[in-house]
This record gives structure tokens, sequence and C-alpha cells, in this order.
């Protein structure tokens, strides 16, 4: 990076443009999406998909892409953040609780890209389940 990096990488970081940009060969990136199950007081489960649901030109979309990004198994505190708002954003569900789902695709190669598979694929995926985030008083506080 040399010695101008350290001068701009506030501006990139401010700007989200410090991101590793290794879409190709030889060593691509996993895609990650991320689903949500909200269960609400009468045990019906409600799946949602916000990484896939979101238009790219929707402006929370960055935000919320990068904050579910964010969201892994040795981060309990943000997972737990993260929890208890959609608790509140669900309110009218009545939840009981959130569950997380990381979504982490596997690198695709030539010949099945050609033949039409895709890293986020469902037989493509590795699927993660974090902990699960219990709604209640506490979540609805703050």
């Amino acid at each position: 990076m040399g010695t101008v990096y350290p001068y701009f990488r506030p501006y990139l970081r401010a700007l989200a443009l410090d991101t590793r940009w290794a879409f190709f060969a030889p060593n691509p990136t996993r895609g990650r999406t991320l689903r949500y199950t909200v269960e609400d007081a009468q045990g019906a489960r409600h799946e949602f998909r916000p990484t896939e649901s979101l238009a790219r030109w929707e402006p929370g979309y960055f935000r919320l892409t990068t904050l579910y990004a964010a969201l892994r198994p040795d981060a309990p505190a943000l997972v737990a953040s993260a929890g208890r708002y959609l608790c509140r954003r669900h309110a009218a569900l009545a939840p009981r609780s959130v569950t997380f789902v990381l979504r982490d695709g596997r690198v695709v190669t030539p010949e099945e890209y050609l033949a039409g598979a895709r890293p986020l694929d469902d037989g493509h995926v590795e699927e993660r389940l974090l902990p699960e985030v219990a709604c209640g008083p506490a979540a609805s506080a703050g």
C-alpha cells in the first residue's frame, strides 16, 4: 500500500471502500447471506432473508448488509444486539425469539458455473446456526 495509504485510510474506512476485492481467481471470496427466523408467541416461525431481499439502491442496503456480514459465532454481543433489534422491529408478531442462520457459499468451479451453479445456491452453501436470541421485556428497552 505504500506510504500514501495511511493518509487515505480514514476516508476509505468511512466510505467502506477498504474492503477486500477478491472477485476472481486464484482465490475469490466466498459469498455470504444471512437469514433469520422469528418465532412468535404461538410458536409459528417466520423466515426473513434480508441480504437476499434488499435492493442495492435502497438507502439502508449497505449499512444492513455490512451489519449482517459482521454477525458470527465469536461475536455473541453483536448477535444479541442484532437479535434484540429484530425483536423490536417485528413487534407486531409478538416475537418469542430470533435465530440467525449464516449461509457461506463455496467457491464454484468454472465448469460448475457454466452448468448453472452459483456460489449461494442452496446446494452450494454451508449453514451455521447462531445461538437463539430471546425476545421479551428486555428486548423492547432501548
